[in-house]
């Protein structure tokens, strides 16, 4: 009953924007992951959501609403809605110099990074954002921005007391930097507590440098004030040219030292193929973890086949074999 009541809201959403002609937007995602001893569990998107998740955005020049997690189950949807105030205002002749959006809905405002993340270290596993915003008690907040210089962000949760606060600067073309606060914290794969504060910067040589091919550098801290064996570093260099990608590196998770390699090469504009290596614990107890991924392209349908197996590949269990799709519209 509650998935059909969440599928018709949806739908009466959709036909009542009809007649304000909005811009649709989302993506579907499907991702299952089957280990060598037989079990089968998604991966790579929502598990709550049994392994399909569908976001929806309905744009126009005065609002924004986002739908996330309408899929399999239907029964878990955020709803986020972005009224753009200073557009608004422009209606009545009130130009201000600056962007600003009020957010309002179901949101637990997470944090911004513009760290390269070439093996999905930091975006597969971290997310910062406060224990007291409570999507049920419908937190609300702000965004500020000025041209592409410096966007802010703010969100606070009347009911709990969770507050929110990030900001993305790019004071050069080629620079963007990245800062993010939280009381309460939690790092989403743990919590920490108190306030906690994530930092990241990647500066892209190409641009600044002029050079033929891609080469950036990039860094992300991960800091809990009041638990320093939880905070968590990466760096990054990754680039390539023509068909040819790659990537170091170097991740301080929890203490722990690890160590990403990879490297892909497109066959064409469908076919691409890529593989890695991950050093775990590299300065105590070392294990290796490895993988390699073909993806296919089609009417703008990319579906892949991975293998891959962690902790040396000792038992059935650190094997598996990953399938899925993705499509955006």
């Amino acid at each position: 009953m509650k998935k059909s009541i969440v599928f018709i809201t949806i739908l009466l959403l959709v036909i009542g924007t009809i007649s304000a002609t909005p811009q649709i937007s989302g993506n579907f995602g499907l991702d299952y992951k089957a280990s060598f001893d037989g079990t089968v569990t998604p991966s790579g998107v929502d598990s709550n959501t049994s392994a399909a998740e569908l976001s929806l955005t309905l744009s126009t020049d005065f609002w924004d609403l986002a739908l996330r997690g309408v899929a399999a189950k239907g029964d878990d949807v955020d709803a986020t809605a972005t009224l753009k105030v200073d557009a608004l205002l422009e209606t009545i002749e009130i130009d201000l110099p600056f962007t600003l959006n009020a957010l309002v809905g179901n949101q637990n405002f997470f944090s911004s990074s513009v760290y390269a993340d070439p093996s999905g270290a930091e975006g597969d596993n971290y997310t910062l954002y406060s224990q007291s915003v409570t999507r049920g008690n419908l937190p609300f907040g702000f965004s500020v921005g000025f041209e592409d210089l410096i966007t802010v962000k703010g969100g606070y949760d009347i009911v709990d007391g969770g507050k929110f606060l990030s900001a993305v600067v790019n004071p050069l073309d080629g620079i963007s930097i990245a800062a993010n606060m939280a009381n309460n914290a939690t790092f989403d794969s743990y919590a920490v507590g108190g306030i906690g504060v994530s930092a990241s910067a990647i500066a892209d040589l190409s641009t600044l440098a002029g050079f033929d091919f891609d080469l950036k550098i990039s860094t992300a801290g991960w800091f809990a004030t009041n638990v320093a064996d939880k905070n968590n570093y990466f760096v990054a260099v990754n680039g390539g040219k023509d068909a040819v990608s790659a990537y170091l590196e170097y991740t301080n998770e929890q203490t722990i030292n690890n160590i990403n390699i990879g490297a892909a090469y497109a066959f064409s504009e469908t076919l691409s193929s890529s593989a890695g290596v991950k050093f775990n614990d590299i300065s105590d107890d070392l294990t290796i973890g490895a993988w390699v991924k073909g993806t296919y392209t089609i009417a703008d349908i990319s579906t892949f086949v991975k293998y891959g197996f962690s902790g040396n590949g000792d038992s059935l269990e650190e094997h598996y074999v990953q399938t899925g799709l993705d499509f955006s519209f």
